[in-house]
């Protein structure tokens, strides 16, 4: 009876250093494969998305009646139409070339709906809680810019309360979408365009370079711990015994 039941019974051994260990040591390279491997997928999306800012930055502009909400990104873009007069985003913590200063983001009125206008970059006057006094032009206007792709934020201090303009800390598109009934997506003004005022540096903020050596490191970080579970819990008890 006791040789049939040692014929079944599979047991396991001990691996050196214990089952903790071994444990831990496989969670952390299976999360560093894990976030190495997503960074690759990240860095692949990354490098279409230049390809398409690339290629839509080159073409002409589009009119209004081509613009297609959520899927205009990186296009070049007319706009004929008015500013709104009463209201206007001032954003903080904006610097250009290591100068503080604010964004001066205003609904833009059209046939086809409002947007929300980019003009550009002022430098800070006196504080960062002071809110500087930004001419708006009263005439029609046609501004040519760029479409940007929304890029969620969080923040949303200083877009409550009743008035206008509203400084903010961030800029959050999706919140002045909301207050002005604007569509979800900013227009960046081109240096050429009517009413800019210091023109935006239009850059890919970070390209799959970038991810490119974040798997890097992951991976670089899972071997580490490989070999270090190697050297001190695999390769000791050989050389003592």
């Amino acid at each position: 009876m006791s040789d049939m039941k040692g014929r079944f019974s599979l047991p396991l051994s001990r691996p050196r250093g214990g089952w903790a260990l071994a444990i831990q040591v496989t969670i952390a390279v299976l999360t560093t494969l894990g976030l190495s491997t997503w960074q690759v997928s990240r860095g692949f999306e990354k490098s279409e998305l230049r390809n398409v800012y690339v290629d839509r930055l080159a073409t002409a502009p589009i009119e209004l009646k081509e613009f297609v909400e959520g899927d205009s990104y990186y296009k070049k873009m007319e706009l004929v139409g008015r500013f709104d007069q009463q209201r206007s985003f001032i954003v903080a913590y904006k610097r250009h070339l290591g100068v503080p200063g604010f964004w001066v983001i205003t609904p833009f009125e059209t046939e086809i709906g409002t947007f929300l206008v980019n003009r550009g970059w002022i430098a800070m006057d006196r504080t960062w809680f002071h809110t500087p006094v930004v001419e708006t032009p009263l005439e029609q206007l046609k501004l040519l810019g760029v479409v940007w792709p929304n890029v969620p934020q969080r923040s949303t201090v200083g877009y409550d309360g009743d008035t206008w303009p509203k400084r903010v800390n961030r800029q959050n598109v999706a919140k002045m979408a909301e207050i002005t009934s604007a569509f979800g997506e900013e227009v960046r003004l081109l240096p050429e365009s009517e009413a800019v005022l210091t023109p935006i540096h239009l850059t890919f903020e970070q390209g799959a370079s970038t991810h490119w050596s974040y798997a890097l490191q992951w991976l670089v970080i899972g071997a580490i711990i490989v070999l270090g579970y190697w050297y001190f819990a695999l390769r000791r008890p050989d050389e003592d015994s």
